[in-house]
């Protein structure tokens, strides 16, 4: 079975009310005397979002039938959404999680939707060069990060065109 795509068009959730939690990958001992230590316990903890979506009445029917269409509410699944992060918004790949998109209001033709989805595996292009990432932040000539990214997208498209 294919993952599902987010329609086009429809807005994705809300950045405010959207949270992000990541399981622990380590354990602190339980110490009687002395300082604790850390252990890792596994590299490859799960990120869930809670998220919330609200649409107007045609969105939301457009947002119901794509539910439909992959069946959402029988077998959850995985599906592509658009989420903001540090870097902006970037599209993961994410399955939703029980009870699923639960409609949790609505006032007048505006209908309010929630769920839990947690992340196959989390895209951040910033992962890949967190040092410069710091060091842009560190030592920025420019107003903002963001101008600084601007110029350091430039020096990498430059000097490495593969990466």
């Amino acid at each position: 079975m294919t993952t599902a795509t987010w329609p086009k068009n429809l807005k994705s959730c809300i950045t405010s009310s959207k949270q992000r939690r990541k399981t622990p990958g380590f354990e602190t001992s339980d110490v009687q005397a002395g300082p604790p230590f850390t252990q890792l316990v596994t590299e490859d903890t799960p990120t869930i979002y809670d998220v919330s979506f609200t649409f107007n009445r045609s969105e939301a029917r457009a947002f119901r039938a794509w539910q439909t269409i992959n069946n959402f509410a029988n077998a959850g699944g995985w599906f592509y959404l658009p989420i903001q992060i540090e870097e902006g918004l970037t599209t993961q790949e994410v399955m939703l999680l029980p009870p699923g998109f639960q409609c949790t209001g609505q006032n007048n033709n505006v209908f309010s939707y929630s769920a839990s989805v947690i992340v196959r595996q989390e895209v951040a292009e910033d992962d890949k060069f967190p040092m410069a990432i710091l060091a842009m932040f560190e030592n920025n000539p420019c107003t903002s990060i963001e101008e600084a990214g601007s110029l350091f997208d430039i020096a990498i498209n430059l000097s490495l065109p593969e990466a």
